[in-house]
């Protein structure tokens, strides 16, 4: 991929190919929709350093509020990196040392997916060394040892591997690009048991499925719909070129023909498209998130929706009412005419729909900012959030990317990812931000606590 994520990779460490945790609490008094947090970290921010360059790519909600950011460090060979935060943007005393954990595969290690386990625990996948890498930490943080013997599975599935899901069953979906490392690449999903060996019943090629839409196809993320079905939103096409990509699988693994006929999908902005997120709404709309090329050259958030059945959602929620979601079932947004990436997306129980990434608030200085994005459900841009629907944050003096985003039950967003630390490497970062009015800073909201559970 050779997007503008791709093009400055080697400042911010992400990956050597291929290229987000707010948990807003109520609105303090005077606070509007979209500000930081002042009871968050310092001032709604937060940083991790855990000694090198250190790169958060996913970001986890526990069930009692808890903020898990998984990514890389580099202290000293490329390790799994893992933090731990509380709701107040603490680093969690009780998982692994003083809130932090790495776990060495070998080299080349990266955490690029999470994924909670219901049974206890966390799933952690990447990539080490050109393969497959998975581990699954018990809450403390300690490796599991009923995970294929030590808690960490290197199953001989080659490819860059990106995002990570969850069956019902505990089976475990993994999704990433074969052969993007000789160039001539496919999208592909593989599925491990849930104690971390291959699933040779899943795909056609003994655990894995690889599907072809052209030249250059990534598979980048994964979400699993409530009747099982496997829905993977990448792209297809060589920059300058390219389209959002869509596939649909069953839970053996093949394409599901019901999905725009032939299970695969794919969308063109009128640019050069990549899409990084994908996320199934309440109703079983799929949304999908990532990047168009405007007529300058520069990049734009680019949202699209589907329903359920692959086509583009051109009638809304009603199909009685002219409610249509975008344009055509397609949404670009410009921050400020520079680059803008959406790299995740999260959807409120309302329906709105947040994206993160990056923005570029003055395009002369070349340096990026966390931006976020909040659409109502037609797709057009929430004017109660921010500034016109949209947020800029910068969090230190260089490249600032949120590469994760979640809502809280209390109805705050969590964005986190990358920020430089001032030198020529980075930490990881976390901003929260005020979303509802409800309560005063620190409270509940309607309906119960926001650390309900037992978890540690």
């Amino acid at each position: 991929m050779k997007s503008t994520l791709i093009r400055k990779r080697s400042s911010i460490a992400l990956v050597s190919l291929l290229a987000l945790a707010i948990v807003a609490l109520p609105s303090a008094a005077g606070a509007a929709a979209g500000d930081l947090d002042p009871s968050f970290g310092a001032g709604g921010k937060v940083a991790t350093d855990f000694g090198g360059s250190d790169n958060g790519h996913a970001v986890l909600l526990q069930p009692n509020g808890k903020i898990i950011v998984g990514g890389s460090t580099s202290s000293g060979g490329t390790d799994f990196a893992l933090a731990r935060y509380t709701t107040g943007g603490i680093l969690d005393p009780i998982f692994g040392e003083d809130g932090t954990v790495t776990t060495d595969f070998g080299g080349g290690d990266s955490v690029w997916g999470l994924a909670f386990r219901p049974e206890g625990g966390i799933v952690a996948a990447g990539n080490t060394n050109g393969g497959l890498a998975v581990a699954r930490y018990r809450w403390d943080g300690s490796l599991d040892p009923t995970f294929d013997g030590d808690g960490k599975s290197t199953p001989a599935l080659e490819g860059l591997w990106y995002d990570v899901a969850l069956q019902a069953d505990g089976r475990i979906v993994i999704v990433g690009c074969r052969g993007c490392l000789e160039g001539n690449s496919d999208f592909t999903v593989a599925r491990l048991n849930p104690n971390g060996t291959i699933d040779e019943g899943f795909g056609d090629q003994g655990g894995r499925t690889d599907t072809n839409f052209g030249d250059g196809d990534n598979a980048f993320a994964v979400a699993i719909q409530d009747d099982g079905r496997i829905v993977v939103g990448g792209w297809t096409g060589e920059t300058p070129k390219g389209d959002f990509a869509l596939a649909r699988y069953n839970q053996n693994g093949d394409l599901d023909p019901t999905f725009d006929g032939d299970g695969k999908v794919t969308i063109d902005f009128g640019g050069g498209e990549h899409a990084y997120a994908v996320a199934i709404q309440s109703d079983g709309k799929i949304v999908v998130a990532g990047e168009s090329r405007d007529e300058s050259g520069d990049y734009d958030f680019a949202l699209a929706r589907l329903n359920t059945d692959g086509s583009l959602d051109t009638q809304g929620l009603d199909r009685y009412m002219d409610a249509p979601f975008g344009v055509g079932g397609k949404v670009t947004t410009d921050f400020n005419g520079g680059e803008d990436e959406a790299l995740s997306v999260a959807i409120e129980p309302s329906g709105r729909i947040v994206l993160a990434g990056l923005a570029e608030p003055d395009p002369s200085t070349h340096e990026w900012d966390f931006g976020l994005a909040r659409y109502n459900v037609d797709g057009s841009l929430d004017s109660s959030f921010g500034v016109g629907g949209k947020v800029v944050t910068s969090l230190s003096s260089s490249d600032d990317i949120a590469l994760g985003t979640v809502v809280q039950r209390d109805g705050g967003i969590v964005a986190a990812g990358t920020a430089g630390d001032g030198t020529s490497t980075a930490d990881f970062a976390l901003a929260r931000y005020l979303v509802s009015p409800c309560c005063s800073a620190g409270g509940s909201p309607p309906g119960g606590p926001a650390d309900p559970g037992p978890l540690p």
